[in-house]
């Protein structure tokens, strides 16, 4: 199944292609051990793989390598190519659950997987989503989240020269980033957007500096991940996630205080 999201991963085609005569097979593909990653709250999609066997013996099943090129082959050999499923994008629990119902009717994803992964009741066999009960599942996962949630390791905060003033909450009070996420759409719904304004790879050390705009105003903030046990775009992820968490947060509280009538200086106006 692709990664959960707001908006979930692609799905990966399964192709099985049958040689009718002897010959050769290359094949060319990626992420046979590196999921594609999930961003903002999404979850991590799923790797790919390649297996051939012969159709007169379809239990004897040769796993292949991402790549291979000149692989003899004999007639009644099957190549079976499963393409790796893309991650999902935002928060999981934001995902509507009349989609989640037409994913599981449709076989995209598991009744297990809609309830575990996005907090969506669905009951099978009348086709409908039972919604008081989806309500009661994501407010437990969501507390179980802010319960579970600890600081990424290889995370070191930096803030860009432009970015507002002003301390950021203790490590281990960060919210989730999927709840910061929730947070920015409960008050602005989806007038905000993010981007990268520029990243930098030095080694296993990747910086990016997110830019966030709402309503006219911006944040712009800067995380650096490290952590040589991580792939590339794991870092990146887990970069551009505290990017995004460093500016939403400023936001926010620039606007309680602006609600509040807070001025630079710490009293209210």
């Amino acid at each position: 199944m692709p990664g959960a999201g707001r908006f979930r991963g692609g799905i990966g085609v399964v192709k099985a292609q049958r040689v009718l005569t002897d010959g050769f097979i290359t094949h060319e593909n990626e992420r046979h051990h590196d999921p594609p990653w999930g961003i903002f709250g999404g979850h991590p999609g799923q790797v790919g793989k390649v297996e051939i066997y012969n159709i007169d013996r379809p239990d004897d099943i040769t796993p292949m390598p991402a790549k291979f090129s000149g692989m003899r082959v004999r007639a009644g050999d099957v190549h079976v190519f499963y393409a790796p499923c893309g991650g999902g994008f935002g928060d999981p629990l934001e995902r509507p659950a009349a989609q989640l119902l037409d994913d599981v009717l449709d076989g995209f994803c598991t009744v297990e997987h809609a309830r575990t992964a996005y907090g969506v009741v669905i009951d099978p066999v009348a086709e409908t989503v039972d919604l008081t009960a989806t309500e009661r599942v994501r407010e437990q996962l969501r507390l179980q989240r802010q319960r579970q949630e600890t600081p990424s390791p290889g995370i070191r905060q930096t803030t860009a020269a432009a970015s507002p003033s002003g301390p950021l909450p203790a490590a281990h009070a960060r919210p989730a980033i999927g709840d910061v996420v929730h947070r920015l759409r409960a008050a602005y719904g989806d007038a905000w957007s993010f981007e990268i304004v520029e990243h930098r790879v030095h080694g296993h050390v990747i910086e990016v500096v997110g830019q966030l705009r709402i309503n006219g105003s911006t944040a712009r903030e800067a995380a650096i991940a490290d952590d040589r046990g991580c792939s590339r775009g794991e870092l990146l992820e887990r970069a551009t996630d505290e990017s995004l968490r460093k500016c939403a947060l400023a936001l926010l509280r620039r606007a309680d205080d602006e609600q509040l009538g807070v001025g630079a200086n710490g009293r209210r106006g």
